[in-house]
């Protein structure tokens, strides 16, 4: 019979063996597993019995978290990850949708809460003498812990780590920090994750070269956070490819509710029949491990139609059956005409040696529909000029013409969210001429990059926007990122 994890926690209450270490601290078993009780106890001391024991952990990732996730274990109630890149009355949505009776936070965090109106929440900062005394013991507070990219690799040795995960961002941030002789002396044997791309797991593996093990085992997958659509890799997959996936997953399109045609690649490798081939992520079979979203039915609905999980994310699949990303569903682009999405140009400029992340997203036309912008950030101590960035696309033979940037924005960072993924609402809405870093640009069809100075170049769409409307017809169409009107 299986172990629930309320189960597996108590066997091990009276183990001193270490089950955390953060800094130079270090807590047994015993000791966390004390911890989470008396937290336990004194949040179900508190509760409204008639209401769910639902407790909100706005925290960072830190011992404080994981005493929150144990003690909701041992306490047998809910316990409700609070997204800290919400902000006013999203994130007031998010507490209240989630029926919260507690909130538990921190220094680090409080202060987002600051002047917003949670009825029937009662609000503790973990640091505080108020939580102190509600757990009837004392003790200096948690110090917190966050994520160091330059410090990874000994922390690995310092905790005697060999398996870590890992997502596409954070991951970048590590290969983005100066090589040290002493890079290959760690004790990490396997590393899962996702998100990174072909480039960085080739760059991974020099740096974690293991002492008579070998290199680094890496090992990727792709799925959705609901789990209703798990893909892990296999061998022979192709680059840049997900894999195959698990029976029922399937890229279907959502207006005809069919499966999309395999794709189809020209003699340079580019994708020729993007209209055809891309759709959506979907698993046939059902909603898999998703019961759905917590009394949100209008969200569950949005993803459960005609029988399958819709999850949001692009894809296509060639004729062997291996996907390949093809963005969010608002990645979609429309460019003189031609659809296309953003991930396969991402995957093409990391290539480029000297970029560490890069997010590729549409800005109106000065005409009509889209133009492609890409945002880049480029590894410490590296360069890279507008012509060095011509020649590299120039050189890529899988790249379209019409995918080529119109501009490209460097810049020391990119808009993400707790777990480093970019949000590219942000880049989109910031428009073409973005404020800070260095701005370049093309002309219409040349190859040539050039530096811009951002008012002249809102001076010069402006007139070309009027001179469209200066023609015969007498139209002119004025587009934002979200609404077309003539006039």
């Amino acid at each position: 019979m299986a172990e629930t994890l309320q189960q597996l926690l108590r066997e091990r209450m009276n183990e001193h063996t270490p089950a955390v270490k953060h800094g130079e601290r270090v807590w047994s078993w015993h000791e966390h597993l004390a911890d989470a009780s008396t937290a336990a106890a004194a949040l179900i001391g508190i509760a409204d019995p008639v209401r769910p024991l639902h407790v909100g952990a706005l925290l960072g990732n830190t011992p404080e978290m994981l005493t929150a996730m144990a003690a909701a274990a041992l306490g047998g109630y809910m316990l409700c990850g609070i997204n800290d890149t919400r902000r006013g009355a999203a994130l007031v949505n998010d507490i209240l949708r989630a029926d919260c009776q507690t909130l538990l936070t921190d220094p680090a965090h409080r202060d987002l809460l600051d002047g917003l109106d949670l009825p029937g929440v009662q609000v503790f900062d973990t640091s505080s003498d108020e939580w102190s005394s509600l757990l009837a013991r004392a003790g200096a507070a948690m110090a917190p812990a966050t994520f160091s990219a330059s410090g990874l690799l000994s922390d690995l040795r310092r905790y005697g780590a060999t398996f870590m995960n890992y997502v596409g961002k954070p991951l970048a941030y590590v290969l983005a920090t100066p090589e040290r002789p002493d890079d290959h002396e760690n004790p990490l044997r396997v590393a899962f994750g996702n998100e990174a791309s072909e480039s960085r797991h080739r760059r991974i593996r020099p740096p974690f070269r293991l002492h008579g093990v070998g290199r680094l085992r890496l090992h990727r997958g792709f799925g959705s956070t609901e789990g209703a659509i798990i893909i892990t890799r296999e061998d022979g997959c192709p680059p840049g490819s997900l894999a195959r996936g698990f029976p029922g997953a399937a890229i279907y399109n959502p207006d005809t509710l069919t499966e999309c045609s395999a794709a189809r690649f020209d003699e340079r490798g580019t994708l020729s029949n993007a209209d055809e081939a891309i759709g959506e992520l979907v698993n046939t079979s059902g909603a898999g491990l998703f019961a759905g979203y917590y009394n949100d039915p209008e969200a569950t609905d949005a993803r459960l139609r005609h029988g399958m999980f819709w999850s949001g994310d692009l894809a296509y699949r060639d004729v062997d059956g291996w996907i390949y990303f093809a963005g969010r569903s608002g990645d979609w682009l429309r460019v003189d005409g031609e659809n296309m999405t953003t991930a396969p140009i991402e995957r093409i400029l990391q290539r480029l040696p000297a970029i560490s992340h890069v997010a590729v997203y549409a800005v109106p036309d000065e005409h009509v529909a889209d133009q492609v912008m890409a945002a880049i950030v480029l590894l410490d101590s590296t360069e890279l000029t507008p012509e060095e960035f011509g020649e590299f696309l120039a050189a890529q033979p899988d790249l379209s013409p019409k995918a080529w940037p119109r501009s490209v924005w460097l810049t020391d960072s990119l808009p993400a969210t707790a777990t480093n993924k970019i949000l590219k609402r942000e880049l989109t809405a910031r428009g073409a001429t973005p404020d800070g870093g260095v701005l370049w640009t093309r002309l219409g069809r040349s190859r040539t990059y050039t530096r811009v100075d951002r008012r002249d170049y809102e001076k010069s769409l402006r007139r070309q926007s009027w001179a469209v409307g200066s023609g015969t017809r007498g139209y002119v169409s004025l587009r934002s990122s979200t609404t077309t009107v003539a006039l």
